[in-house]
């Protein structure tokens, strides 16, 4: 399944949430020690690379307008 933003075709830019949100309930309501909050800070999608990315800050450093 394909994104589309305005006429731009991005390819499959899903990302699957369900994961997190499990790590994240079994870590604050079952104790469970799974690295939920050694996660990058951020994740985004980046159109022309057609990448996930992650980083510690939004914008990223060096981005421009």
């Amino acid at each position: 399944e394909n994104t589309v933003v305005g006429q731009r075709d991005l390819g499959d830019a899903r990302f699957d949430y369900t994961d997190r949100y499990v790590e994240w309930f079994d870590f604050w309501l079952k104790g469970e020690k799974n690295g939920a909050l050694r996660r990058p800070a951020v994740r985004y999608y980046q159109m022309g690379a057609n990448q996930w990315v992650t980083g510690e800050q939004f914008p990223p450093p060096g981005s421009t307008a």
